[in-house]
Parts: C-alpha cells; structure tokens; sequence
C-alpha cells in the first residue's frame, strides 16, 4: 500500500471517531436535557411562589392586552388554584385554536399563568376551528378541560362590531370570573381515583 493511500485511510478513520463522538454528545444531550416524555429525565420542581397575572405583566410579554391573551391567563390560574395543577415542571398544556390571532394569543397567556412553555416542550398547539385547552397534571394524569362559553364569544363579538378598543376589550375580559367565560371540566387522575 501506497503511503499516501495509508494517510488517506487514517484520515477517514479519525474523522469517522470524530463525526461519532460529536453525535453521540448531541443524542446525550438532547436525551438527558430536552426529552422530557422519557421516564429517565429528571423530575424538575420550582421554588417560584405563585401569584395571579397583573395586566401589565401580560402586556409587558405579550405587547398588549386583548382578550384571548387574558382568557389563557385565566384559564391558566384557575386550573392552579382551584385544581392545584403543577406549573413550570409536570405540567402539559394542549391547546387547540385557530393558527392566527387574535385566537392564537391564548396561548401566551396560558404560557404566563402555567409557566408550561416552548422551549420547555410542555405546550403544544394544535390548530383547530373551535376553541379547546387542556392543561394536565403529568404525575397524577388529572385535567381541567375548558372551552369558551358561547355567551363570552358572542361578547367578543359584539364588541369588535361596536369597533370596542383591542385594549378595553382586554380590560372588560379581565375583570370578567373564569365561569363566566368558560365550561370548566375537571377528570380526576389515575392516582387521584385510587
């Protein structure tokens, strides 16, 4: 063999160890850290004291306050305080709306009140025409189901036809109590019922 073939050959052996080893640390990482589905990740837990939502924090992350984004908000901390859901860690939120705002706000909003997020990969939207959000508790499998109540859609929207302000709107919605603007179902879950 030819000592250039020989460099040749150790040349695509050391890139194919290092091509490995790159892989294989990402695989680690995304597995240890991002795959939160897997029974081996580590449980997560918060030390952050819950409080409800002032109008200003949702207006400083969402950029204003309309009503969608507040009635997440509620949705949200009604299912924490009434129904003690986790927030942050062993909390799933779906959400099933419309893929554009104003519906789609909701989301953010729910995003504030369960602290369930994105990047944490423990909120999913699915887009859908009507309405749906179920926020689950990951450890007992218990959920609090809302759907918005068709009185409180008709408010909405007799409001955009009175050409009511976007920021009213949100302020009248979030004065508003949580069965006023939603059926609530709450199951109970597999470790709850025993």
């Amino acid at each position: 063999m030819k000592p250039r073939s020989i460099l040749l050959l150790i040349a695509c052996g050391c890139l194919a160890v290092v091509v490995t080893a790159v892989a294989a640390q990402k695989i680690s990482y995304a597995h240890k850290y991002h795959d939160h589905a897997k029974k081996e990740s580590p449980k997560m837990h918060t030390e952050v004291e819950f409080r409800p939502s002032t109008m200003k924090e949702l207006e400083r992350f969402h950029g204003h306050v309309g009503p969608f984004v507040v009635f997440g908000s509620h949705m949200g901390e009604y299912a924490v305080t009434k129904y003690d859901m986790p927030r942050y860690f062993g909390v799933t939120v779906e959400v099933e709306c419309p893929a554009q705002p104003p519906h789609s706000c909701l989301i953010d909003g729910l995003m504030v009140s369960t602290g369930a997020t994105y990047g944490k990969k423990n909120i999913h939207h699915t887009h859908a025409k009507d309405i749906r959000v179920i926020i689950s508790d990951d450890e007992t499998g218990a959920q609090v189901i809302f759907t918005i109540k068709k009185s409180a859609l008709d408010m909405l929207k007799k409001w955009e036809e009175e050409n009511m302000p976007v920021p009213e709107r949100g302020a009248k919605s979030f004065a508003m109590k949580s069965e006023d603007l939603f059926d609530i179902e709450y199951v109970k879950g597999a470790v709850e019922s025993n």
